[in-house]
């Protein structure tokens, strides 16, 4: 279940993310609540990508350039800059 909870709030910063929302905005207290809403996220719009796991080994992943990242290894790539700009 520890690997879900890490996918559910895997899946609530995404979804924040999605809304124009950046973290120095908000972030979202680890509740139980927040945690079941990030996990129901993820059911309904990354595991068919990212896996069942988190592992980047969804039904599609061979059809996708770049493969989905793998969540079990913990290295996120997040950033605020545009591209081609310095951190």
């Amino acid at each position: 279940m520890k690997r879900l909870s890490r996918l559910g709030g895997c899946a609530l910063l995404l979804s924040l993310l999605l809304a124009g929302m950046t973290l120095a905005q908000t972030k979202p207290p680890e509740s139980p609540e927040n945690v079941a809403r990030g996990e129901e996220i993820y059911q309904r719009r990354c595991w068919f990508c990212h896996g069942l796991e988190g592992d980047g080994n969804g039904p599609v992943a061979d059809y996708l350039d770049p493969r989905p990242r793998d969540f079990t290894l913990g290295s996120y790539k997040l950033r605020t800059t545009e591209s081609g700009e310095p951190p």
